[in-house]
């Protein structure tokens, strides 16, 4: 289960569930990927940006091989709600919102963030 308090974020992938886990390494991992800081990044979610997002949350597991073929699975039906998920947990982990709000806000699948609003205009 994730703690949103420590910038976790539960996403599935091909009907599992994994835990994405934004730590300093995670978050300087998608800056390196993408070429541009988290907050550039943040403003504009592309399907690169999500993927790196994904591969760096899942870095604590340790399992590049599997990692990597829990990323050919992503499905871009999923990409609002993989953005979503992110976006939350790395607005939690850097301050920018009350972890009991981020964690609810990411369970409302109703609801758009600012991530998704920008992944729908086709930006990033």
């Amino acid at each position: 289960m994730a703690n949103a308090e420590r910038g976790e974020v539960d996403i599935e992938i091909d009907g599992r569930t994994f835990t994405l886990k934004f730590t300093w390494e995670a978050i300087t991992s998608i800056e390196d990927a993408v070429g541009k800081t988290i907050i550039e990044t943040a403003k504009g979610m592309g399907f690169k940006e999500t993927q790196a997002a994904i591969t760096a949350g899942l870095l604590w597991m340790k399992k590049n091989v599997e990692t990597a073929k829990l990323v050919r699975k992503l499905n871009p039906v999923d990409f609002v709600t993989y953005n979503q998920r992110i976006g939350m947990a790395l607005m939690s982990v850097m301050g920018l919102v009350d972890d009991a709000d981020a964690e609810a806000e990411a369970e409302e699948s109703d609801e758009e963030s600012p991530l998704s609003l920008t992944a729908s205009t086709g930006t990033g």
